[in-house]
């Protein structure tokens, strides 16, 4: 067998996105999805948590559970180092006109939509056939336009379901 496991990991992860980027491409997904995948941007996620916890009157609990969320993130980041999929892969299409300074792995944009959208769904369980698709297209988001693998969605996606989660039942 040539390569480690963790070399067969990663041209799976790439062989999955190359699927998505080829398989699903369509000039209106090309045009909207720079801008849909804002919602799992910094601008829209903090205005949604401050909202949530204003709602909910949680004396800024949502707004601490993204935080340590974010720093969770940043750390792997940092640590990690990944590159990012259209700096690793001549073949990757890449819709945004201007680069990322950060690593890929987790995808900070998937693990903020997740941590607020399943703080959401903890505080109305009625509102989750609506949150839950968006937590999956924003991760679905990242990796069309080539920003992030399966596995930085994936990993973004448990950070910030379970750091809610276990907060939540810490609290």
């Amino acid at each position: 067998m040539n390569g480690t496991w963790l070399d067969t990991y990663k041209q799976r992860d790439a062989n999955v996105m190359q699927w998505i980027q080829n398989g699903f491409r369509t000039k209106w997904l090309d045009r909207w999805m720079p801008s849909l995948t804002q919602i799992g941007g910094t601008a829209s996620v903090c205005a949604a948590t401050i909202l949530l916890s204003l709602i909910t009157h949680d004396h800024g609990f949502a707004i601490a559970v993204l935080l340590i969320s974010h720093i969770i993130v940043h750390v792997l980041k940092k640590t990690l180092a990944r590159m990012r999929p259209y700096e690793a892969c001549s073949e990757m299409i890449e819709l945004r006109s201007e680069k990322m300074h950060d690593h890929s792995f987790p995808s900070g944009h998937t693990a903020a939509t997740w941590t607020m959208c399943t703080q959401v769904m903890l505080a109305f369980p009625a509102l989750a056939p609506v949150m839950f698709p968006i937590a999956l297209f924003v991760g679905w988001s990242r990796m069309y336009l080539g920003l992030h693998y399966p596995s930085d969605v994936l990993a973004g996606m448990i950070v910030g379901s379970s750091v809610p989660m276990l907060l939540s039942f810490l609290n």
